[in-house]
């Protein structure tokens, strides 16, 4: 499946939205630790 492109661009997309998941988690635990 190395040929196939779109193999590869989701799973890009699905780093980038594990990255932003843990960036929302680390927001709301400052928020609340500052709250």
């Amino acid at each position: 499946m190395r040929g196939c492109c779109g193999g590869e661009v989701y799973l890009y997309l699905v780093d980038l939205y594990r990255i932003g998941v843990d960036c929302l988690e680390a927001v709301c635990e400052l928020r609340l630790t500052c709250l």
